[in-house]
Order: C-alpha cells, then sequence, then structure tokens
C-alpha cells in the first residue's frame, strides 16, 4: 500500500519528515527499467518528469508542459547523473513559443516556433538526491518551417541551469522507491547567448531579435513543476 504525506520543507530522506497528513493513493508505478544499475558508483534510480512550469527568455515566456523527463541512475556522491544506455538522460519533447515567430496571433504554419531543450555535451547532470537540488547544461534548439534549425547555446558554451527545489510536495513510499508529487524547481541566474547555427546569418539576427538575444542573467527565469521518483537502493 501507498501511503501519501505533505512535507513540510526540503529534507534530506532519511531525516524526521514533519507531515500533516497520510491516506492512501493508487498510482502507476514509476518506471525504472533503463536504469544503469550495473554502472560503477550508482546507488539510486531517478526518473524525474516535468508537469508544468516556464521558461523566460527576456520577457518571452514559454510554457513547458510535460515536456521534460529526466532520468538515470544517481551517485553516492551525486556528483553526475549516469544516463541510460545509448542516451543522455534529458529527454524532451519542443514546445510552442506563444505568439510563434513574428509575435502575432496569426493562424499560420509559417509562423509557428518551438524550442526544444538538449543536454549540451556529455552534461553532466546532477541530482542530490536529498536536497533534490537540480543542475544541467543545455542548449536551447528553435525551430521554424521557414528558418529551419536554429539554436541558443552550444556544447562548448552551454547554457547553464542551476534549479534549486523551491517547493517540496506530496510523498509517496513504496518497499522500494518513493515519489515526491508536486515540486518546483526555480532559477534565474543563467545567460541566454545570441542565436547561432541558422542557416544564413541575418535569420540568426532575427531569432535574437524574437527572443530579445543575447539575455544576460538576471533577466531570464526557468521554472519546472515535477514529480520524482528514486529507488531507495539497488
Amino acid at each position: 500500500m501507498r501511503f501519501r504525506a505533505r512535507v513540510a520543507a526540503a529534507a534530506v530522506i532519511g531525516s524526521a519528515l514533519t507531515t500533516v497528513a497520510f491516506s492512501s493513493s493508487a498510482l502507476a508505478a514509476p518506471d525504472f527499467s533503463d536504469c544503469p544499475t550495473t554502472a560503477t558508483g550508482v546507488t539510486q534510480c531517478l526518473v524525474l518528469q516535468s508537469t508544468g512550469g516556464s521558461l523566460n527568455i527576456n520577457g518571452t515566456a514559454i510554457p513547458l508542459g510535460d515536456s521534460l523527463n529526466i532520468r538515470g541512475g544517481i551517485t553516492a556522491d551525486s556528483t553526475a547523473l549516469v544516463p541510460p544506455v545509448g542516451r543522455t538522460g534529458l529527454d524532451s519533447t519542443p514546445v510552442k513559443v506563444p505568439g510563434g515567430l513574428v509575435r502575432s496571433n496569426s493562424p499560420s504554419p509559417l509562423n509557428n516556433l518551438t524550442v526544444q531543450f538538449k543536454l549540451a555535451g556529455n552534461g553532466p547532470i546532477k541530482f542530490d538526491s536529498g536536497t533534490f537540488d537540480l543542475s544541467l547544461p543545455v542548449k536551447l534548439t528553435v525551430k521554424n518551417p521557414l528558418i529551419g534549425t536554429c539554436k541558443f547555446g552550444t556544447d562548448a558554451n552551454p547554457i547553464q541551469l542551476d534549479l534549486p527545489v523551491a517547493t517540496v510536495g506530496d510523498f509517496v513510499f513504496e518497499d522500494t522507491y518513493f515519489e515526491a508529487f508536486g515540486n518546483e524547481h526555480t532559477g534565474n541566474t543563467f545567460a541566454v547567448p545570441a542565436a547561432s547555427g541558422c542557416a544564413l546569418r541575418a535569420l540568426n539576427s532575427l531569432i535574437n531579435w524574437r527572443f530579445g538575444a543575447p539575455s544576460p542573467a538576471g533577466h531570464n527565469s526557468l521554472t519546472i513543476t515535477d514529480d520524482v521518483a528514486i529507488t531507495f537502493g539497488l
């Protein structure tokens, strides 16, 4: 049987947890099947699924919904998430930018504009199973039917996201894992560089105009509402 508990504040798992109420809950079990359990140093498995939130680049707010999924093996010292075999540890789907390419309500498909998160280089993704703090280097892929693909950030010069946990939600405990629902990670210390990689240099300028890039730290923010599942051990 599962039990749901409201945690008063983020705390190291294993410390005393202050709760308000308990209730039974029937929820689908998380899928840890691709966790690299035999990798050196891995002691726990993680699945983090976004349920909402927003990326804001210099005033352009982009809803995230369920577009982000982070998964892999947590090491004993939480120095780096070990990704599933053949993957980066970050899976994402493109999300629509409100207003599209020209900041209008035009229904034309040519105005469609999407942004997708991709892990920069080999990471690392860092997730602390005690504090729930999250950090990762990313690049943002921007796509439009007219201009093709551009990007903010590169493998060599990524956008570094440092996302301490602002809220820890409801805990559900099972025999071999626990889940925390309705957490919130947020950060605003990252800069967004000028666009690059467009087919023509002039198109880089168009994307920069659309997002107000380059945009220094303090003018951008990222909030992720998410559910987290972590095994107690292997």
